[in-house]
C-alpha cells in the first residue's frame, strides 16, 4: 500500500514537472514567434524603403 502511494506521488511529481516544462517551452515559442514577426516586419519595412 505504501509503495503504491509513493509511486502515485512520484508519477504526480513527474507529470507536474512535464507540465511546467511544456509551459516554459510554450512561452519560449511565443517569444520566438514574436521576435520572428518583428524581424519580418523590419525586413518588410527595409524592402519597402528601397
Amino acid at each position: 500500500m505504501k509503495k503504491e502511494k509513493m509511486l502515485v506521488q512520484k508519477t504526480y511529481f513527474l507529470s507536474a514537472l512535464l507540465v511546467a516544462k511544456a509551459q516554459e517551452v510554450h512561452q519560449n515559442a511565443a517569444l520566438l514567434s514574436g521576435v520572428t514577426r518583428y524581424a519580418v516586419l523590419l525586413l518588410g519595412a527595409g524592402m519597402a524603403l528601397e
